[in-house]
């Protein structure tokens, strides 16, 4: 997860192979996934390095995790250069939101735990297709037939049905977000129990942050949810960054 050295890369008008959100923050990694760079509005408007390669990132609102690349421990990266620490053991998937929720899923069983501080996690569910966090650090989840979306109460393991099928959850400060079964719509929920809108269709990957949605084409180039139906293109997101250039 670490790196000897940061380096300031200017890579925003290359393709990028995964973009990972959360507060005011955009990760993303190259199509060799070498390492993770999060994008630095002040002082650089450019890229910037912060470790090695992983198997997976995340950010809440102002840290930054990763799983390392044979999922064998969750880091959290030291806020300076390309320092991480340990937090907890093996890992499939890392869920993080809010001001500083983070979740990881048992590549065992499947089953979901919440971080509690220093390396004291508690389980809140069992497996689930997929999970995400938004930006009050709430839980949410796909089942795992993808039949139903699922909110976690915030407590113990109770969980409340939101909405029907849907094949991927994105969520962050801008909102809870799913692709419908077939990946043609991207829909995003109201608040409400069992209504969500259409905002576009499908995308390669997406993420959220504080400062909106954004997505990936199948050309790598990345885009911004405008409200409604509307997206711009963005070879530099606007999205301001509380990790700037060291």
């Amino acid at each position: 997860m670490s790196s000897v050295c940061t380096t300031v890369a200017e890579i925003r008008n290359d393709p990028v192979a995964t973009l990972y959100g959360g507060g005011f923050t955009l990760l993303a990694t190259p199509p060799d996934n070498s390492d993770v760079k999060t994008w630095a509005r002040r002082p650089t408007n450019s890229w910037v390095k912060l470790g090695g390669p992983g198997a997976t990132f995340a950010a809440t609102a102002i840290f930054v995790y990763g799983i390392s690349p044979n999922r064998d421990g969750v880091w959290k990266w030291n806020n300076d250069g390309t320092d991480w620490r340990r937090i907890g053991g093996p890992a499939k998937d890392l869920i993080v939101g809010g001001y500083n929720s983070v979740f990881a899923t048992n590549p065992d069983s499947g089953d979901i735990f919440h971080w509690i501080s220093g390396d004291k996690w508690e389980k809140v569910g069992g497996p689930g297709f997929e999970f995400a966090v938004d930006g009050q650090g709430g839980l949410y989840g796909i089942s795992p037939n993808k039949g139903g979306v699922m909110k976690w109460q915030g407590s113990g393991m109770n969980w409340t049905k939101i909405g029907g099928a849907a094949s991927r959850i994105f969520a962050g400060g801008a909102g809870v977000f799913v692709l419908n079964p077939d990946n043609t719509e991207i829909r995003r929920w109201t608040g409400a129990a069992n209504t969500w809108e259409m905002i576009g269709g499908g995308g390669k990957e997406y993420a959220v942050t504080d400062d909106g949605l954004f997505g990936l084409n199948s050309a790598g180039q990345v885009w911004k949810w405008d409200g409604g139906e509307n997206w711009s293109n963005t070879a530099a997101p606007s999205a301001k960054q509380l990790v700037a250039s060291p």
